[in-house]
């Protein structure tokens, strides 16, 4: 492994460094220079990529490779990695076919930057080993954009049969290749890193091979209302174990049986772009709960109060009284259970003054 990454860091610094000192060079035209900078900047953001591809191994061996969920475009970056799968097929004039509705795609509940490297990840691995000449099948299959899940599949030709087993694939410091032998690049593991954090979605990474092909297939659930700010509480909660902080949980009564309007105005004057707004359906009151990201259970009021503040007196009226009941729980404090955090939040809803 320290041999592998000895060299995969090595080559793209040599070249940036190279690259730099050419520049220093009096005898250099702008447009030399200009090439000279673009190749220290292109190999610099391959260094970048490899450094935070090590990292990512670092943290799942270690078991702090934590998503933070957020609602997230999937149109957006599958529709950006796709584009790029397209570009880099041409280059190895390979035939791409794409099926799917992909501008359809929904809203959901999800770690952005990280989905976007699963994404990138099986894109680059199905281009790196796919034959000249061959088919490349990308399927986007969803039957319903508000049931779920989600699943895309990517099936390529291979260059030549897998020396490895297809499940020893998934493990963390896997290589198709031996070290001294290798024709590609790429430390590794990224489908071990795929697989877990597919895992922390809900999700599942599938694997299969046979002598000529390669398929991978991944299924991303939707989640909605209370489900979803189980996961969200859940990925907060798990954030927790390995950082200094505190999380807490904010449950509004409301009167209207709509609680979309407020929510939406309650997202606007957030403090943070990790605090989330989440309705609780189900049950005989209306309630919506908000997640309060490093927020400590003694800090709690004063924050509700300054968000209630901002709050317009139309999206005030939507709450239940004059003075509205209000309930919180934080964690570590409290529990460290998010559906324990959610009831223990409803249990104490209170008049606030």
């Amino acid at each position: 492994m320290l041999s592998l990454v000895s060299h995969e860091l090595r080559t793209p610094l040599s070249l940036v460094l190279n690259s730099l000192r050419s520049i220093r060079e009096d005898s250099l035209s702008v447009s030399e220079r200009e090439e000279f900078l673009d190749i220290a900047l292109r190999n610099a953001d391959v260094l970048n990529l490899k450094l935070n591809q090590l990292l990512d191994l670092s943290k799942l061996a270690s078991g702090r490779l934590v998503c933070r969920f957020q609602e997230v475009s999937l149109k957006q970056f599958l529709l950006r990695n796709l584009e790029w799968l397209e570009n880099e097929a041409k280059k190895r004039k390979i035939n791409l076919q794409v099926q799917g509705d992909f501008e359809k795609l929904p809203i959901i509940l999800g770690d952005a930057p990280r989905l976007d490297k699963v994404i990138y990840s099986l894109f680059e691995n199905a281009i790196k080993f796919a034959k000249e000449n061959s088919t490349l099948k990308v399927e986007l299959k969803s039957k319903n954009k508000n049931a779920g899940p989600i699943t895309l599949s990517i099936r390529n030709e291979l260059i030549a049969p897998l020396s490895t087993e297809v499940g020893k694939l998934l493990h963390i410091f896997s290589q198709q290749e031996p070290v001294l032998e290798r024709k590609f690049e790429g430390v590794g593991g990224s489908l071990a890193v795929a697989a877990e954090v597919l895992s922390q979605h809900g999700g599942e990474l599938r694997i299969s091979s046979d002598e000529k092909t390669f398929e991978a297939e991944i299924s991303i659930p939707l989640l909605v209302g209370q489900e979803a700010l189980y996961k969200l509480l859940e990925s907060r909660l798990f954030a927790l174990r390995t950082e200094v902080g505190a999380v807490s949980l904010m449950v509004l009564e409301i009167d209207d049986k709509e609680s979309k309007p407020l929510s939406e105005s309650i997202k606007s004057v957030l403090f943070r772009a990790s605090d989330f707004v989440y309705p609780i359906e189900g049950r005989a009151r209306s309630i919506i709960a908000v997640v309060l990201d490093d927020c400590k259970k003694e800090d709690a009021p004063k924050i509700i109060e300054r968000l209630l503040s901002k709050l317009g007196s139309e999206s005030r009226k939507l709450l239940s009284g004059s003075h509205p009941k209000i309930g919180f729980s934080s964690c570590p404090n409290d529990t460290t259970d998010p559906q324990k955090l959610v009831e223990l939040a409803i249990t104490n809803l209170r008049e606030f003054e």
